[in-house]
């Protein structure tokens, strides 16, 4: 590497021409970064967010002297505007770092988890200074963990319940030696999921006395810098970059190797028994190139001093799907869209695959390309953002035919699907149906006031099905009765989705059809008396089958050992007895007779049961040891005030 090149040159000449070396004028070496550094950009701007900077951004010496490394301050995605940190490595030593302000990326409307996530300025950990990270992962798991969570100054868990939103939070360790820790925290509103990422310091240092700076004077360190020379890893031709990192990211020390000492490391480190090699890292730098950096700390065990080395790494082997990342799945969207809302497009195309387009390609040009790197498509979804907007984005699943490595990316589409509004579809679903209005407006509201929609709309699983394909959930507001007309119920359905600008809408429903009370007291009149003179439910008698059905049924009651039941009706009023803690039909009744004096009348509609638990007749067998004596029906009116409980004998013994 250039710069285990100067530094060999320094300390020759430090060591073999003192005169020459006290001559040199620092000046010669002192580089202006700001100046030095260029940024060139791999996409436009406008068609990036600001937080993806790194993917796209390539920061190059124009001296070919100076190593930058970029890391992101503050991305707003909402404003297109990222502020970056600048690092400068001159001769293995960091540099005085600058930031850099950048502007003009693609704007992205904020979701609403999003807006509120926007309001965190700070996030730390208390108790952290007296623990190591290792130590405080162990002390603090799960809720423990989140407890000791504090945003913009204060607990977490007053920032999550004012917002009405929950997390998981994950501590990871970026630096043990100088207490920095990656703090995840998945935050969850409805069904939106998103994790963000807080580097936090602070921890006790595992050497409390090293200093900030990764470069510290040490002559063992440099000698064994330039000992060493460039630092390589074995096997790289086996994987892709992105592979190797996965199989060997935790084992690296035992893949490194130098070009310089013509023994292996191992046996080097053997021999210089106070140096050690710790937190070997492997950085991507390009996916698709195969091109990335090893960095690793070489200690001075003696004295605990650290130098931070690092080096280029190349060779790996093609990594077709990065390639395919990077030169194909571009600015990725899907073809014509505009004229369809989301759930109208994934009508009219069911296989996504085929609608997929990128920059520069079509689906078909698409489709080979990614063919001849034996790539293939195996599934496209699409995450709706915002139906009114028509925002979305699109997750893309692509194989690698010759590993069956997969791997899934999300992108934020350019294009947009037809706006459309909650009102939009409530008005073209037509109308509502009602069950059970065979009855006066104020009993069916009492009846159902505290009921789910799903409990009295005979057609919601239909109905509700419509607006479940845009994530609109359906309330009742309101259910009250029509003042101007008492057949009439006035229903207030609220359709609510965070998917939509405007997040709510209300429709009101006017239902007829049912029973007026002059209607209602004559059915009720006309059921009592027909109830007197035993003729609104009884049996059938004068004929053979009767006779038959009654051995048949006192058969059952023995073999049941059972002395009641329920008499229960279908819709055409065809009875059945089942046993009273049971809802399998047990035994028919054919010859029990409805007298349907009114044919919009139904059984379980002016029946109710002795016990006021239903509405249904009761059947009661009575017996005389083991012998059957009597068959009665008990029933009572659903609106009778006397509350009087009616007899109907179904069989009896003859004397």
């Amino acid at each position: 590497m250039n710069k285990n090149k100067h530094n060999s040159l320094l300390i020759g000449m430090m060591l073999f021409s003192p005169i020459v070396a006290s001559t040199l004028s620092i000046s010669c070496w002192k580089i202006n970064y700001e100046k030095d550094i260029k940024i060139s950009f791999k996409r436009d701007k406008n068609e990036i967010l600001a937080s993806e900077i790194l993917k796209y951004l390539e920061a190059t010496s124009t001296s070919l002297k100076v190593r930058y490394d970029l890391s992101i301050v503050k991305a707003d995605d909402t404003k297109g505007i990222v502020e970056l940190m600048i690092t400068p490595i001159y001769k293995g030593k960091v540099e005085k770092r600058f930031n850099l302000t950048f502007d003009g990326f693609k704007k992205n409307k904020m979701t609403p988890l999003e807006e509120i996530l926007h309001k965190i300025q700070n996030v730390d950990l208390s108790e952290k200074q007296t623990k190591t990270i290792e130590e405080y992962v162990d002390s603090f798991k799960g809720s423990d963990l989140a407890n000791k969570i504090t945003i913009n100054g204060k607990k977490m868990q007053e920032f999550l319940t004012h917002h009405k939103i929950v997390s998981t939070p994950k501590l990871e360790t970026k630096n043990k030696e100088l207490g920095i820790a990656i703090l995840k925290i998945k935050f969850e509103l409805n069904n939106e999921v998103k994790e963000i990422a807080y580097e936090i310091s602070g921890f006790k240092k595992i050497y409390a006395h090293i200093t900030p700076s990764p470069y510290v004077a040490d002559t063992l360190l440099d000698k064994a810098i330039n000992e060493l020379g460039t630092v390589d890893l074995v096997d790289k031709e086996k994987h892709t970059i992105s592979q190797y990192q996965k199989q060997f990211g935790n084992n690296l020390k035992e893949k490194l190797k130098f070009h310089k000492i013509g023994k292996d490391l191992k046996k080097y480190l053997e021999e210089n028994q106070e140096l050690e090699i710790k937190s070997v890292k492997l950085q991507i730098t390009s996916a698709a190139k195969g091109t990335g950096t090893v960095k690793f700390i070489l200690k001075n065990k003696s004295n605990n001093k650290l130098r931070e080395v690092d080096g280029n790494v190349s060779g790996f082997k093609e990594d077709q799907i990065a390639k395919a990342l990077d030169e194909v799945l571009i600015n990725v969207s899907l073809e014509d869209v505009e004229n369809l809302d989301p759930v109208e497009y994934k009508a009219h195309h069911n296989d996504l695959k085929s609608r997929i387009i990128a920059k520069n390609f079509d689906n078909a040009k698409l489709v080979n390309d990614l063919k001849t790197k034996k790539i293939e498509i195996k599934d496209v979804k699409i995450q709706v953002k915002n139906y009114t907007t028509g925002n979305y984005s699109i997750s893309v699943a692509i194989k690698n035919l010759e590993n069956n490595e997969e791997i899934t990316t999300n992108y934020e589409s350019s294009n947009k699907f037809k706006s459309i509004s909650i009102q939009d579809i409530v008005n073209k679903n037509g109308n509502i149906e009602f069950n059970d209005k065979n009855q006066t407006v104020q009993g069916f509201v009492d009846k159902y006031k505290d009921s789910q929609l799903k409990a009295f709309i005979k057609n919601f699983d239909e109905y509700n099905k419509k607006f479940k394909d845009y994530g609109i959930e359906l309330r009742k507001d309101k259910l009250v009765v029509l003042e101007k007309d008492d057949t009439k119920i006035k229903l207030t359905i609220e359709y609510i989705s965070d998917k939509f600008t405007s997040t709510s809408f209300m429709k009101e429903f006017e239902i007829g059809g049912f029973h007026s009370k002059q209607q209602t007291n004559e059915l009720n009149k006309k059921a009592k008396e027909l109830a007197e003179k035993n003729q609104l439910l009884y049996p059938l008698k004068d004929n053979n089958e009767y006779s038959e059905e009654i051995i048949k049924l006192k058969n059952w009651t023995n073999e049941k050992n059972i002395y009641s039941g329920k008499i229960i009706s279908d819709s055409n009023n065809n009875f059945q007895i089942i046993k009273k803690d049971s809802k399998d039909i047990s035994f028919k009744l054919n010859w029990l007779i409805f007298d349907d004096f009114n044919s919009s009348l139904k059984y379980n509609e002016i029946i109710k049961s002795e016990s006021n638990d239903g509405n249904y007749a009761t059947m009661h067998f009575i017996k005389n040891g083991s012998e059957m004596t009597k068959i009665l029906i008990k029933f009572k009116l659903v609106n009778d005030s006397s509350n009087k409980v009616y007899e109907v004998v179904f069989w009896e013994k003859e004397e």
